[in-house]
């Protein structure tokens, strides 16, 4: 089963861009299933513990220096649909490739 992150789900304030899943030595154990029964006729969801760059990346410049230093994020928690019902309550931004970062 593929799922991605679509925008409808995520905290309010936190673009698609901006958000990274943390991993760690348990990261596998850490996704939580949930059940929505009221959601588009019953689907599972996954919860998991993410980051959101505290400077969005729309503010920072197009050429901008690398750094070494990690990006300062503020923690989220990040909702994953399956796939094949993205797109289905209003239009929205998805990603199925989401960053990572280490914990």
């Amino acid at each position: 089963m593929i799922y991605c992150i679509e925008q409808l789900d995520q905290p309010q304030g936190v673009s698609l861009a901006d958000a990274s899943i943390l991993v760690g030595e348990r990261s596998r154990d850490e996704f939580r299933n949930e059940y929505k029964a009221d959601m588009l006729d019953g689907i599972v969801v996954l919860n998991h513990r993410g980051g959101a760059l505290e400077v969005s990346s729309a503010e920072e410049a197009l050429y901008a220096p690398v750094s070494a230093a990690s990006p300062k994020t503020r923690p989220v928690e990040l909702t994953l649909i399956p796939y094949y019902v993205w797109g289905n309550r209003k239009p929205s931004a998805m990603e199925v490739w989401v960053p990572y970062l280490m914990a």
